[in-house]
């Protein structure tokens, strides 16, 4: 098995120090509380109720500086950034972010891990991944 890598950069950014991930095989699934209210816990509710609960125990979870959720994982099939769900109104609540790309991490301003650990993101099948996924087009 290839080795997966992860690289963590301090940067500048808008005068506040904050952690971005660089990532390979690195998947984010962001949930947007600010335009769907509770979003996180019904897809967390749907995952559990069709079996995903060891899946989503795999996965680090931290939350965001608008109050949203980032679920983060690694598989070695990629995937682009895909928009999941939307609410009434056109807003994306759910979207993906894919291989290539960063995004902000605790201990940056704002973000929290509250389970797992980003030294130790764990591997997911592409089944399961695919799984995940279907949760958040169904709400």
């Amino acid at each position: 098995m290839e080795e997966l890598k992860l690289e963590l950069i301090l940067s500048n950014h808008l005068k506040q120090n904050n952690l971005e991930l660089f990532y390979n095989r690195l998947f984010l699934v962001t949930f947007d509380e600010k335009y769907a209210k509770g979003i996180f816990n019904q897809y967390v509710e749907l995952a559990k109720e069709v079996g995903l609960s060891e899946t989503l125990d795999k996965c680090v979870l931290q939350s965001t500086p608008s109050g949203g959720y980032h679920l983060v994982f690694q598989c070695k099939t990629e995937i682009r950034n895909l928009k999941l769900a939307r609410c009434e109104d056109g807003k994306v609540a759910i979207e993906t972010r894919g291989s290539g790309g960063y995004f902000l991490i605790a201990p940056s301003k704002g973000y929290e891990v509250l389970k797992g650990d980003f030294k130790d993101i764990q591997e997911i099948s592409s089944e399961e991944r695919d799984a995940l996924l279907e949760v958040a087009k169904v709400l």
